[in-house]
């Protein structure tokens, strides 16, 4: 009943011009049955969260060895062009974010609107390694309501992580493990499991630095098209569940769950929540609300991703 009634209430948020009083409103009855954990100020998230131009969504940092594998599931939004020629949205997840080192994946929705009125809108699943550019999914349809789960970790050319300490399975990566693997599925049936190199590589004049487990992420994104940003679409209020991630010291014994957004931090790595926001004229234009996701785990918590403008 209160998953119901969060959602119903984030929906609100399709009017900008309410967005202030909205987001009051929904915090604080977010903090009266004990989700939120800031202030009912009416600026969205807590005052941990920091303000990024194209993400929105949570990071992880500084692990006390690497950052070697994670895990999310979400279901895809329905989504608009806003009243914009094109706009686009990506749900992701990805390890490292360096030019050079970010393995990523997650579904996709760009969205075209013709003479004001007549709209088309295509999703997609697709994959990504920096610095050369995303591609999609062949033969994985993607509608909205569709259930995804995207896993992603680094393991040998078999899939199966080799630790240095091998008979209690951590104590950090070997030389063996030199392949970032994905594993896609969907509740429609479709799936896909392929592979990156973690050793820098150079193709077509661009240069990878290769993997260094030194960041992890769960984002809502609008993403890069001929170089710029594009302008955000409307989606449906988005929940990201089961968010968890290995370090490969402590390897197979333990996952970490994504902690509340006010600035707690997990026992291992240093975790940062984001709202997007348009510099050209500091409008919010989406934000992360988390709440406990008990059915993963008591610890875990979710992110419900809301829209609430568009450039």
């Amino acid at each position: 009943m209160k998953t119901f009634f969060l959602i119903f209430a984030l929906a609100l948020f399709s009017v900008s011009a309410w967005a202030d009083e909205l987001t009051k409103s929904v915090q604080q009855k977010l903090k009266d049955q004990g989700f939120f954990y800031g202030e009912a100020t009416g600026q969205p998230g807590s005052e941990a969260n920091a303000n990024f131009t194209t993400w929105c969504g949570a990071y992880v940092t500084k692990p006390t060895g690497q950052f070697y594998n994670m895990s999310a599931s979400w279901t895809v939004p329905a989504s608009a062009p806003a009243g914009q020629q094109l706009a686009a949205v990506v749900e992701w997840i990805g390890l490292d974010n360096f030019a050079g080192d970010l393995y990523q994946a997650g579904t996709g929705a760009l969205c075209v609107e013709f003479f004001g009125f007549w709209q088309f809108t295509s999703y997609f699943m697709w994959m990504e390694s920096l610095p050369w550019s995303w591609w999609v999914v062949p033969n994985f349809p993607v509608s909205p309501g569709d259930q995804l789960t995207v896993d992603i970790w680094v393991a040998d050319p078999y899939g199966t992580t080799e630790f240095k300490d091998p008979t209690e399975g951590n104590d950090g990566l070997t030389r063996a493990d030199n392949s970032v693997w994905f594993y896609l599925t969907s509740s429609n049936g479709a799936s896909f499991m392929g592979t990156y190199p973690t050793a820098p590589e150079s193709l077509g004049g661009l240069q990878s630095t290769g993997f260094t487990g030194r960041m992890a992420e769960f984002i809502i994104e609008r993403p890069l098209i001929n170089g710029s940003s594009t302008p955000l679409a409307f989606f449906g209020p988005t929940i990201m569940r089961a968010c968890s991630y290995g370090d490969a010291l402590y390897g197979d014994w333990e996952m970490f769950f994504l902690l509340p957004d006010n600035g707690s931090q997990p026992f291992d790595g240093n975790l940062q929540y984001l709202n997007m926001v348009d510099p050209a004229n500091n409008h919010t234009l989406a934000v992360p609300f988390v709440v406990p996701d008990p059915a993963e785990n008591p610890s875990a918590n979710m992110i419900l991703f809301a829209w609430l403008n568009s450039l």
